[in-house]
């Protein structure tokens, strides 16, 4: 599901996404493993 919220396009990210990745990842370091977030930070890193 959430495969289909999140934009293919980076333009389309938040501008926060970095910083709010790396809050997540502060917090909770197993969710870096999950793909969903690593789809995430890829996202980010293309902005």
């Amino acid at each position: 599901m959430l495969d289909a919220i999140i934009p293919n396009n980076p333009d389309a990210a938040p501008n926060e996404l970095a910083q709010i990745l790396d809050l997540i990842e502060e917090k909770n370091s197993r969710f870096t493993r999950d793909r969903r977030f690593v789809r995430l930070l890829e996202l980010a890193e293309m902005k």
